[in-house]
């Protein structure tokens, strides 16, 4: 019910409908901005009372997706839930409050390291060689994410020994 919702708030416009689709399917696959934007939206919703549960749930949700990735207007807006008690809940206030606590750039580490493993992780190992380590970053598009996974594959290697 919230999504056909989120799907008519603003102009009826089949535009509009079809701007609310593709940020929902950027956001499933993964924009931290899109994930921030749908989380934005409902919000919007919620505030205008429509299935306000269901929509702070949605928001919460996608808000607390795209500061794990590091967007700092995510977490404000989750700071603000937090201090006006909206939708916060003993199922997701671990989240919000690690969102919270952790720095943007931790959390930018965290996620490039995710990614990376996992476009690594092609054969289930536990562990990859620095040599392994060095060649999936230098194919990562993107230098900040390189250079993020540098430093802390580097930190890592000399706090290790």
């Amino acid at each position: 019910m919230a999504d056909q919702e989120c799907n008519k708030q603003g102009s009826e416009d089949t535009n509009d409908d079809t701007n609310v689709n593709l940020l929902k399917q950027e956001a499933e696959n993964g924009s931290g901005e899109h994930q921030y934007e749908l989380g934005k939206r409902y919000l919007k919703l919620a505030d205008s009372e429509i299935n306000r549960d269901e929509n702070i749930s949605f928001a919460l949700h996608w808000l607390v997706k795209s500061s794990k990735q590091g967007n700092e207007d995510a977490t404000k807006e989750l700071q603000k839930c937090m201090e006006d008690d909206i939708g916060i809940n003993e199922e997701n206030g671990p989240d919000i409050r690690w969102c919270i606590q952790t720095s943007s750039l931790e959390k930018q580490i965290r996620h490039a390291s995710a990614r990376l493993f996992q476009s690594l992780n092609t054969t289930h190992k536990n562990t990859i060689s620095k040599d392994e380590y060095m060649k999936a970053i230098k194919s990562l598009p993107g230098q900040k994410q390189q250079k993020l996974l540098m430093a802390a594959g580097w930190s890592f290697m000399l706090f290790r020994n």
